[in-house]
């Protein structure tokens, strides 16, 4: 028992962890943790100048939310669909939790 006798458990932990480290699953995580940090590199380096205007396409759940965010870091955000009716559900949904932050 481990807690009875610590040396023990520290023995059976390493064990156990050691067995652990050599699964599959194990190698998947790794590779998954290391490709998600490759992703967050910017191989482009920072940009000459900032973008100051951004356009969504689709006023759907995903757009209208992307353009909600984007309100925050861009001046101008422009949201587009294919219909009115879709356009104005977008703005309805999303927009108004940004008080004053767009022109309709």
């Amino acid at each position: 028992n481990g807690l009875e006798n610590p040396k023990t458990g520290y023995s059976t932990e390493a064990s156990n962890f050691g067995d652990l480290a050599m699964t599959d699953e194990s190698a998947a995580l790794i590779n998954i943790f290391f490709g998600k940090q490759q992703c967050e590199k910017n191989a482009w380096g920072k940009p000459e100048r900032m973008p100051q205007n951004v356009a969504v396409l689709g006023a759907g759940l995903m757009g209208a939310g992307i353009a909600t965010v984007s309100l925050e870091k861009f001046p101008k955000v422009v949201l587009k669909d294919i219909s009115d009716t879709a356009l104005s559900s977008g703005i309805n949904a999303e927009w108004p939790l940004r008080p004053g932050k767009y022109n309709s």
